[in-house]
C-alpha cells in the first residue's frame, strides 16, 4: 500500500515538474503548497570541480544562499548536498516553502568561485494545489485574511486551447480574466498556463484581498469547442484574529497551598492610598475647656431650675384653711373637695334668732369648752351636734 502511494505521488511530482511554456525550455518549473519541501537534484552539468553553490535569481552578491567547497553544507532553510561519483550529481532543498520563496533559482558546480556554469529553475509555492482527484467541499474552505494574496494551482491531464477563471455562476460578467496565451491580468486578478509533460497546470491568482472576495471561484481550460475542464473551490475571507491552539504535550499544573496561607501583598499604590486616609482628629487644650464651660453653665442653669421649682413648691398652702379664735389663738381647719364652707367671720356659731319668734321651749346652752380647746377628733368641719 505504501509503495503504491508512493508511486503515485512521484507520478504526480513528475508531471508537475517539467519545463514551462512561454519561458526558457530548459528551466524547470516546480510547484509546491506552502509549508512542504522540495529537493532539486538536476544541479549537476558537464562542468566539474570542487566548488558548489546555491543562490536565488541570478548568483550576483546578496543573493547567494550557499556557497562552499565541502559535499554538505547548511544554511537556515537551505541545504546543499554533493555526491561524488561518476558522474557526480549536486542537489539543493528548502524546507517549510512560503509564498515568499516563489521565485527563479540557480545551482551549479565548478572549479572556481563562482562556478562559470549554473542551472536554472522556478518554484512556484500555492495556497492549493487541486489535481483530477479534488471534490469541491464547502466544508474546507481556503481560508485567508483581508490584504493576503491567494494563488490556486489546478491540475489538468489534457491540453487545453483557453483558459478562463471566474466567480459563482461563470456568467459573461462573472469572468475574472481569460486568455487563449499563457498570461493574463486583470486588476487584482490573473492567470498563468504551464505545459508539463501530460497536460498542464492552471495558476490563478487573486492580490490584496478583501471581504467581498468570498465565494465559489471555477478555473478552467477549454479542450475544444464543445469540451472543457475545471476545478472549483471556495474561498473565505475573515478578519478573526487566528487563536492559539492549546499545546497537547503540555501537563496540567498543579500548585500545593500551604495550610495558613499569608495575606497577598497589597500594591504600592493601593498602600499609600491607605496610608492617606484621614485620621482621627485628637482634642486640643481650647476644645476641652469649651467642652468644660459648656458643662458648668449647664450644671448651673439646672441646679437654678430646681432652686425656682423647691421655692415656688414651699410657697403653696399645706392644705389646711387657718382661722383665729376669740382667744387670740389660731385654730386650723383642714380644706377638702365640695366641703361646705367654714366660717369666714367671727360671728356666732348659732343661729340669731329674733327674740319674738324664739322658741320658749327650746333651751339654748353656751358649750364650756371653746373651739381651741376641741380635741380634733370630734371636730366634725362645718357641723356641730
Amino acid at each position: 500500500m505504501r509503495v503504491a502511494q508512493a508511486l503515485i505521488c512521484f507520478f504526480l511530482s513528475a508531471l508537475l515538474d517539467g519545463p514551462a511554456a512561454g519561458v526558457n525550455a530548459d528551466v524547470s518549473v516546480y510547484t509546491r503548497a506552502e509549508g512542504e519541501n522540495i529537493t532539486v537534484d538536476k544541479c549537476s552539468s558537464s562542468s566539474s570541480g570542487s566548488w558548489k553553490i546555491f543562490c536565488k535569481q541570478t548568483c550576483d552578491r546578496g543573493n547567494v544562499l550557499i556557497e562552499t567547497a565541502e559535499n554538505r553544507a547548511q544554511t537556515d532553510r537551505y541545504s546543499l548536498t554533493y555526491e561524488d561519483g561518476s558522474a557526480g550529481r549536486l542537489s539543493v532543498s528548502i524546507s517549510q516553502l512560503t509564498k515568499s520563496d516563489s521565485g527563479l533559482y540557480s545551482c551549479g558546480l565548478g572549479s572556481s568561485s563562482p562556478p562559470a556554469s549554473v542551472v536554472e529553475f522556478e518554484i512556484i509555492v500555492v495556497d492549493a494545489l487541486l489535481n483530477r482527484h479534488h471534490v469541491a467541499s464547502a466544508e474546507k474552505p481556503l481560508s485567508a485574511t483581508p490584504g493576503a494574496d491567494l494563488t490556486v494551482a489546478c491540475f489538468f491531464t489534457s491540453p487545453g486551447q483557453s483558459f478562463f477563471f471566474c466567480k459563482d455562476e461563470c456568467k459573461d460578467q462573472d469572468i475574472l480574466a481569460e486568455t487563449s496565451g499563457v498570461r493574463e491580468t486583470r486588476g487584482r486578478f490573473s492567470i498563468r498556463y504551464s505545459a508539463i509533460y501530460s497536460g498542464g497546470i492552471l495558476y490563478v491568482s487573486i492580490r490584496q484581498l478583501i471581504g467581498s472576495d468570498s465565494g465559489w471561484y471555477r478555473c478552467g481550460l477549454k479542450i475544444s469547442f464543445a469540451q472543457s475542464s475545471h476545478r472549483d473551490f471556495r474561498v473565505v475571507v475573515t478578519d478573526a484574529t487566528p487563536t492559539t491552539k492549546p499545546d497537547p504535550t503540555l501537563q496540567p499544573h498543579f500548585t500545593t497551598v500551604p495550610e495558613n496561607p499569608e495575606p497577598p501583598t497589597r500594591p504600592q499604590n493601593e498602600t499609600k492610598r491607605a496610608t492617606e486616609r484621614p485620621q482621627s482628629k485628637t482634642l486640643t487644650g481650647g476644645d476641652l475647656l469649651c467642652v468644660g464651660l459648656t458643662l458648668a453653665v449647664s450644671v448651673v442653669l439646672l441646679s437654678l431650675a430646681v432652686l425656682i421649682l423647691w421655692i415656688r413648691r414651699k410657697s403653696e398652702p399645706s392644705g389646711l384653711s387657718s382661722r383665729q379664735a376669740s382667744d387670740d389663738t389660731m385654730v386650723e381647719f383642714p380644706v377638702y373637695e365640695n366641703q361646705r364652707p367654714v366660717f369666714t367671720s367671727d360671728e356666732s356659731m348659732y343661729q340669731s334668732l329674733d327674740p319674738a319668734t324664739k322658741d320658749q321651749n327650746q333651751v339654748y346652752s353656751t358649750l364650756p369648752e371653746t373651739a381651741a380647746n376641741m380635741k380634733r377628733s370630734d371636730f366634725t368641719p362645718g357641723f356641730y351636734r
